[in-house]
């Protein structure tokens, strides 16, 4: 195998003094949750994305409403030119202040060459075009002085926009979030947009725009706020994880009847927002499980039916190990019986045999035990290859609470007591302590 000595890395590198917006070069001696910290990763996303930067332009484009700048569709990211912490700026002919803050700021401040020494946070140039860029993560911290450049740093004949452009880290985000979303996205910005993502929610939190459900105006949105809310309900942040084609739940260790207890968020008609939250826990979703559920001597019909804040239904399903092949619906009149029947047989389920397919699914329609399909039986199950199935007869309790009230009792300070009592009080029907909520 041949191999390459670091002697021509040191040829190569000597020369060359690494940029602060080199992905591979933080900061080292600045606190984790130092604004310069933010404004590195923030430029480096530019750099390093083109979607993001095409993004970041149109924005500026938009608050300057200058007709001068180059149009969106003609911005090239790949000749841009991109720097943070520059102590003086780059000769063009235009040049515009860039504020970025939590909220757009609303001041009334004009831009004119200023007599004293800048260091400017970002520098982007695009053509004859220099966007001079100020970050404050409060607006609250912005001193004006700084949104005016050094007098010695504008040429003469220069253009200098006389006001600022205002954006919003929360709208960035926003942003960021739809994009991460998007199935043309390569898999390098997608990474590039979840570590930045992850950095802002670790030392930045409070910049996020889904610090409650009424800012998380998105269905995206709401999901993120749902994994914060869900790291406040567990008894650890570990504990969370998501599920694609579920959502966000808490993993359950311990619990050979159980293995998660969802939180999950449902989408609008659009698919872009959202209409409430789901608390969702499936007892019973593997055979093993069922197996285990209805052989504990606490779980009883009446156990189940003292559940006040969910509702419990039948949930029985075929499946192979790795996957579902086909659920069946219960009538809600016939959950007491649909209970019993498995409380009875559950504790001895076996691999269903594909001679017995037809007969067996036959036999649940006559005790009404599922709503009949047979259309879908035939296509999933009897035209199918399967040799052997596992029977999963589960029983999933729900708790959907609307928007307006997600939003009222989390106004109120009550939504995550709400969420927690309702966990507490459906995993309870198992008879046993348990500290994960």
């Amino acid at each position: 195998m041949a191999c390459l000595s670091t002697s021509l890395f040191t040829l190569i590198l000597i020369p060359y003094s690494m940029d602060r917006l080199n992905y591979f070069n933080p900061y080292n001696d600045k606190s984790d949750n130092h604004e310069d910290r933010f404004t590195r990763a923030f430029m480096a996303v530019i750099a390093l994305s083109p979607l993001v930067a095409t993004y970041f332009y149109d924005s500026l484009r938009g608050a300057a409403g200058d007709s001068e700048l180059v149009p969106t569709h003609r911005f090239s990211p790949s000749s841009m030119e991109t720097g943070t912490q520059w102590s003086s700026l780059p000769v063009a002919d235009r040049y515009y202040s860039v504020l970025i803050s939590d909220d757009v700021y609303e001041g009334n401040v004009q831009v004119t060459p200023a007599d004293r020494k800048a260091r400017y946070d970002g520098v982007l140039r695009s053509g004859d075009t220099v966007f001079f860029i100020e970050v404050k993560p409060f607006s609250s911290d912005v001193w004006e002085g700084q949104l005016s450049p050094s007098a010695t740093d504008i040429p003469e004949e220069a253009y200098l926009h006389p006001t600022p452009l205002c954006l919003s880290t929360r709208d960035i985000i926003t942003f960021l979030n739809e994009l991460r979303e998007h199935t043309g996205i390569s898999f390098t910005e997608a990474k590039l947009i979840d570590d930045f993502l992850a950095f802002v929610n670790d030392k930045f939190a409070e910049l996020n725009p889904y610090d409650s459900y009424k800012q998380s105006l998105t269905y995206q949105l709401a999901q993120r706020r749902t994994a914060e809310v869900l790291g406040q309900v567990a008894s650890s942040e570990e504990l969370v994880r998501y599920h694609r084609g579920w959502g966000h739940y808490i993993n359950i260790e311990d619990m050979p009847e159980i293995r998660k207890i969802g939180l999950l968020v449902e989408k609008d008609q659009s698919g872009d927002g959202w209409t409430g939250l789901l608390i969702a826990a499936d007892f019973g979703s593997t055979q093993g499980q069922a197996k285990a559920f209805y052989r504990n001597p606490a779980v009883t019909l009446e156990a189940v039916n003292q559940v006040q804040s969910a509702s419990a239904a039948g949930n029985l399903h075929l499946a192979k190990i790795t996957s579902n092949v086909i659920h069946f619906e219960t009538a809600a009149k016939q959950f007491d019986s649909y209970f019993r029947h498995w409380k009875d047989f559950g504790p001895q389920l076996s691999q269903m045999k594909r001679v017995d397919f037809k007969n067996q699914y036959g036999q649940w329609k006559d005790e009404k035990l599922v709503v009949a399909q047979d259309s879908n039986f035939s296509a999933k199950v009897m035209d199918a290859a399967y040799q052997n199935l596992n029977v999963c007869p589960a029983v999933y309790f729900t708790r959907f609470i609307g928007r307006e009230e997600v939003l009222r009792l989390e106004a109120e300070g009550n939504l995550l007591e709400e969420i927690t009592q309702t966990m507490r009080e459906i995993l309870n029907i198992l008879g046993r302590d348990f500290t994960l909520i």
